[in-house]
């Protein structure tokens, strides 16, 4: 067997979005346990007090939700984007880095600033600062970053549904892989 790097697009209008029939059967994209955690709480969070019907996702029915915040907006070639991310760590890693006091606590991360004109795509990678031993601050990322008022949460196919039917103009909206995703494509390209 074999494996090969391809983007969530080729997979997403081709595989999952297709009939079952056609695809012998149903293909879901599967989140993170812990992202679909994050976008719980942030949804409970947000809903209106006296909501009758509980708002949550859930992880075995495919819905992958993505992370955004009005408060963060990266500035790329002199064009705002709006950044959905995929881990809510992520999000607060691009919150904190667009903090002008918390610059050096979040050196590690490569976002650009709200300030820079001249940020590529590739600028747009979350390096996230690790802890001992390679693994993630967990608390870190749950004791700072964006607060949860200020967490929004869509799930990945109700993004694409609304760019496709043109219901919200999404042009200017950038989809940012977790810094893990991108790591194991890099391991693959490599060795492939």
């Amino acid at each position: 067997a074999r494996l090969k790097v391809t983007s969530l697009s080729q997979v997403y209008f081709s595989i999952v979005q297709k009939e079952s029939k056609e695809n012998g059967g149903a293909l879901r994209v599967r989140p993170a346990r812990r992202q679909v955690v994050e976008a719980n709480r942030a949804l409970q969070f947000n809903s209106p007090e006296g909501a009758l019907l509980p708002v949550s996702l859930d992880e075995n029915k495919g819905q992958v939700p993505v992370f955004y915040s009005e408060k963060v907006v990266f500035e790329i070639n002199g064009v705002d984007r709006y950044p959905f991310f995929f881990r809510k760590d992520d999000l607060d890693a691009a919150y904190l880095r667009s903090i002008p006091s918390s610059s050096s606590s979040s050196s590690s991360s490569s976002y650009p600033s709200s300030s820079s004109s001249s940020a590529t795509a590739d600028d747009v990678i979350v390096q996230p600062s690790r802890a001992e031993g390679g693994r993630r601050s967990r608390a870190k990322s749950s004791s700072a970053g964006l607060p949860v008022g200020l967490v929004r949460v869509a799930t990945l196919d109700g993004v694409v549904r609304q760019m496709k039917s043109g219901e919200i103009d999404l042009r200017n909206a950038i989809f940012v892989p977790s810094t893990e995703a991108l790591e194991q494509s890099k391991q693959l390209s490599a060795s492939g």
